[in-house]
């Protein structure tokens, strides 16, 4: 594979995962047993650890595909 195509392929997975990991906390808030108080409580104290990661994720992912994008000569090592 060459480094444009490397490159390619790291930007649209890097892009996949953000949307994978939005899409799994619609998922994770949908199976929380809003009835129940406790496991309510539980729920939400685990979406606010969920999402505070996701966004330093969404950070990085970020700052990575600007990384990236900013090169124009793949690398030679």
């Amino acid at each position: 594979m060459s480094a444009p195509d490397r490159t390619r392929v790291i930007l649209e997975d890097l892009e996949a995962v953000r949307e994978n990991l939005l899409a799994l906390s619609d998922d994770i808030w949908g199976g929380i047993d809003r009835q129940d108080l406790e496991a309510f409580d539980d729920g939400v104290r685990f979406m606010r650890s969920y999402l505070e990661e996701v966004a330093k994720f969404d950070r990085s992912a970020a700052d990575l595909s600007a990384l990236i994008q900013a090169r124009k000569v793949p690398p030679t090592f």
